[in-house]
């Protein structure tokens, strides 16, 4: 599966999946964005998956993106 294909085939289920697991739509879109982004780079490996290893990595990559950003939050505002 190309990565365009994967892009309107998961979007809309990434992004609903990403709002339900952090309950902000903000960083649940930048989550989705970053997981496409790093598919990009990783475009040749991603292709050459079954669809449904891609759309795991993909909502892998997604939900780690989240909890990055959420722990850099946390940590500035604590400084």
């Amino acid at each position: 599966m190309e990565l365009e294909e994967a892009f309107k085939e998961f979007r809309e289920s990434m992004l609903s999946s990403m709002i339900s697991f952090c309950r902000d739509e903000e960083a649940a879109e930048d989550g989705v964005s970053h997981a496409f982004t790093q598919a990009l780079v990783h475009r040749q490996m991603l292709e050459a998956m079954h669809p449904a290893a891609m759309r795991a990595w993909l909502y892998s990559a997604g939900r780690n993106s989240i909890i990055d950003m959420k722990r850099k939050e946390t940590s500035l505002s604590v400084v």
